[in-house]
């Protein structure tokens, strides 16, 4: 629910993110429903050489810089590539302004973007087919396809693949899809129980923190952190 809040605040509403519990769910409805997917675990290097030596033409890829989660990253790393996707006044025009841009540059505009990095903050609390890491210099070629078939399919290896790694190292795993939302009512309740959450945790971590500060060990908590 959160990545959806986050879409809904920077102003794209008609994308939500839904947990995909079973990989054949991916194939029940139109591929073109799916905007991408983010697989959530702990990031290791890849093992794998990269065939790219610079990010194609007309591919949008941030990297990863100081203040975003990957998967924050990666939400932008999947919008931006959506052209058929009314993003709203602020992120069209964030698009439009680091289009020209490396991927670097990009990150650093993303880290500098107050209203991205705001609403990103306050949940502090918790056609070739590409696989775009922002933690990676460049995003990863994962093959082609042709006209009229399903994306899905030749990224589901990868997917696989990185889950039986990530189960080998005992590390959690979780994949999300980005989908378009055909309930627009979900939005309201989506919304009253984020601010919830938000109101729940705020004050608690407020009172932690001062708590911390006058016992004088908060310098050595956040060192050992």
């Amino acid at each position: 629910m959160i990545f959806s809040t986050l879409l809904r605040e920077w102003g794209v509403p008609k994308i939500c993110v839904q947990e995909v519990l079973e990989l054949e769910g991916l194939f029940e409805g139109r591929a073109e429903s799916i905007y991408g997917l983010i697989l959530l675990s702990r990031w290791t290097a890849s093992e794998k050489d990269n065939e790219l030596d610079e990010a194609p033409t007309g591919v949008w890829f941030a990297n990863q810089v100081q203040s975003f989660s990957c998967a924050t990253v990666s939400l932008m790393n999947i919008i931006m590539n959506h052209p058929e996707l009314d993003l709203g006044e602020d992120l069209n025009a964030f698009r439009s302004l680091t289009q020209p841009m490396n991927s670097l540059e990009r990150g650093w505009e993303l880290d500098g973007n107050d209203k991205i990095r705001n609403i990103h903050n306050s949940f502090g609390t918790d056609i070739d087919k590409a696989k775009m890491d922002g933690m990676e210099k460049l995003p990863r070629k994962l093959g082609d396809i042709s006209t009229g078939d399903s994306w899905i399919s030749p990224v589901l290896a990868e997917v696989m693949d990185m889950r039986e790694k990530a189960a080998v190292n005992q590390f959690e795993v979780s994949l999300l899809s980005l989908v378009q939302r055909l309930d627009d009512s979900e939005i309201g309740a989506e919304a009253e129980q984020m601010e919830q959450a938000r109101e729940d945790w705020g004050p608690f971590l407020t009172t932690l923190l001062k708590l911390h500060g006058q016992r004088g060990d908060l310098k050595q908590i956040m060192e050992g952190s």
